[in-house]
């Protein structure tokens, strides 16, 4: 993580905030950064992570830095849009958060079957080379 990224993620986040002038929407966020958001809830969520727990952490991050980049008139606006979103989008955002833990889950696993793969090969060379 570089200096300037506050939390995983939070590159991604900001990008977004900037570039998207009037078209900001959390939701827009979530479906265009989601390999971002993936690799940040794999680094820094648990396992058994309630996707209520990550919508509103994310959501949360993605207010914060909406306040810190945009006037007070338009944040208040964008924060109406982001909780009137959130409540009609309650079913797409428990799949997407859903589907999300669940590809975390499966990164994990692969991760350890790849670092006991590794470990495997290491002790089958070392017994390759007793053996010489």
């Amino acid at each position: 993580m570089s200096s300037e990224q506050k939390y995983p993620g939070y590159e991604a986040l900001s990008l977004y905030l900037e570039k998207q002038n009037h078209k900001k929407s959390f939701w827009g966020f979530l479906q265009q950064h989601r390999n971002a958001l993936v690799d940040a809830v794999v680094a820094t969520t648990p396992a058994a992570s309630c996707w209520r727990d990550l919508d509103k952490s994310w959501c949360d991050h993605f207010l914060a830095e909406a306040e810190e980049l945009l006037n007070p008139s338009d944040f208040n606006n964008l924060e109406k849009q982001v909780n009137l979103e959130r409540t009609r989008r309650n079913d797409k955002l428990e799949k997407y958060w859903s589907d999300m833990i669940y590809e975390c889950e499966l990164r994990r696993e692969i991760s350890e079957l790849e670092k006991g793969k590794e470990r495997l090969l290491k002790n089958l060379r070392e017994i390759k080379e007793k053996y010489k």
